[in-house]
């Protein structure tokens, strides 16, 4: 039985230093994928956490102590689109908001 040309014995080096070298590269592959992961939860994370503290919170908390309900309701579009403009890439976008409420 003949031995493959990759396992000759001039190539078993060669051969050994290529696999080492693909399996070093989908290991690090790996640990990259699982990083970039981590930033993107963490920055949904985030991107929520602006979300509750700059829209959410103060509409809730105006409703909670009795204002009037239509009047925050007229005034949530124009809310939400002062504060995306603070943190949205797209500013211009802001103003397209169209909420849908009863």
């Amino acid at each position: 039985m003949r031995t493959p040309p990759a396992f000759a014995v001039d190539r078993r080096a060669a051969t050994a230093q290529y696999f080492m070298e693909l399996i070093l590269l989908h290991f690090m592959e790996l640990i990259l994928l699982h990083f970039m992961e981590l930033i993107l939860l963490h920055f949904m994370e985030l991107i929520l956490l602006h979300f509750m503290e700059l829209i959410l919170l103060p509409m809730l908390l105006r409703a909670l102590f009795g204002e009037d309900l239509t009047a925050l309701r007229d005034e949530i579009g124009p809310h939400v689109a002062r504060t995306v403009k603070s943190f949205s890439p797209h500013a211009g976008m802001a103003a397209s908001f169209d909420m849908c409420l009863p």
